[in-house]
């Protein structure tokens, strides 16, 4: 029984996909797109998830090769590696959104008052947290699981900001000690860290 509720979850998740690919078409101003091309764009997840049920709206940013959020005037947009088996990182999970926002908020606007922020990021994934720091003023070091750096490195270098990428396994003295000597930092931040 609980496997088939399963089943029809993921059929009622794949029709929604379908749904919202073609609502996307029909929006599309100008000359109609190929449903390749609208997949190509990227999402922007706080007005997805601003519509219809949440859950549905995850599934969909999941399956996009891209997503986007606006921070700090312009949009950041960083692409998923969806075809990872390796590790947990190939998808921007929504409490990236959720925590960066909270930060940005109640945060930040202290820590602020004496310099820019020291900041490193605990498995980062895709790298919108730590991306959406660099963009709000803060000195910014993402880490990850040595699978996880070449997307991370590529969505560090197409966001132009400042940030670092340093391998962090857990348990790896050598990797551990590499972020500790970066020096003393203001805040370590991380969010569905497995």
């Amino acid at each position: 029984m609980p496997r088939q509720g399963m089943r029809k979850k993921q059929r009622e998740r794949a029709q929604a996909a379908k749904k919202v690919k073609k609502t996307e078409l029909k929006e599309t101003q100008g000359a109609p797109q190929s449903p390749k091309a609208v997949e190509s764009r990227a999402a922007d997840m706080e007005a997805v998830l601003a519509k219809g049920e949440a859950n549905e709206k995850l599934f969909e940013l999941a399956n996009r090769p891209k997503v986007a959020i606006n921070v700090a005037g312009s949009s950041l947009e960083v692409v998923q590696d969806r075809s990872t088996q390796e590790h947990s990182g190939g998808v921007v999970w929504e409490t990236a959104l959720f925590l960066l926002r909270y930060l940005e908020r109640r945060v930040l606007p202290g820590l602020r008052a004496a310099s820019k922020p020291r900041v490193v990021e605990l498995g980062s994934g895709c790298g919108l947290l730590g991306l959406g720091l660099a963009r709000l003023g803060c000195q910014v070091t993402l880490t990850d699981q040595l699978c996880a750096l070449p997307n991370l490195q590529s969505n560090v270098e197409a966001a132009g900001t400042t940030a670092k990428v340093q391998a962090l396994s857990w348990g790896d003295p050598s990797d551990v000690a590499a972020v500790c000597s970066q020096g003393p930092v203001d805040l370590v931040v991380g969010y569905d860290v497995v």
